[in-house]
């Protein structure tokens, strides 16, 4: 005899798996390479409470999201980069997050309160993800980079 989760039953463990994330990644001590890590984390822990496959980490979308990060920071505010740059033409579809705020958790949790940021994070297209992040006078900039 097999045993199934139910579907409300699924969700509720996938959103307490999210949970126990972001607790852990709030209470691991802010560093931009960490917060880099945890981030992906993050995404693959909403992916994963969905059935949704993980995403990969790619170099090349991390290097172009550290280094929007980097400009995020220096100009002290939000905007989105030209997803082309510095992107090779191996891709079907590209997309990008780009937040600021005290913790990660925060901004990752203000990702998922947003229809368009959370449909980035799930979109069953995308298959790789780079992180960047920079802190700033006590302001974390975040950018994530998906391809599909």
């Amino acid at each position: 005899m097999t045993h199934r989760l139910s579907h409300r039953r699924a969700h509720r463990f996938g959103a307490l798996l999210v949970a126990g994330l972001v607790l852990a990644v709030s209470a691991a001590g802010c560093t931009p390479e960490g917060d880099r890590a945890n981030a992906v984390l993050l995404v693959n822990g909403e992916r994963g409470a969905l059935g949704l496959p993980a995403m990969s980490w790619d170099d090349e979308l991390g290097l172009k999201a550290q280094a929007w990060a980097q400009h995020l920071a220096e100009v002290g505010q939000l905007g989105h980069s030209v997803l082309t740059d510095g992107v090779s033409s191996d891709w079907t579809a590209l997309g990008e997050n780009v937040g600021e705020g005290g913790d990660l958790g925060a901004i990752h949790d203000a990702f998922m309160n947003s229809p368009s940021h959370r449909a980035a994070i799930l979109n069953p297209r995308f298959r790789a993800v780079g992180v960047g992040a920079v802190i700033s006078k006590n302001v974390i900039f975040v950018v994530e980079v998906f391809r599909g």
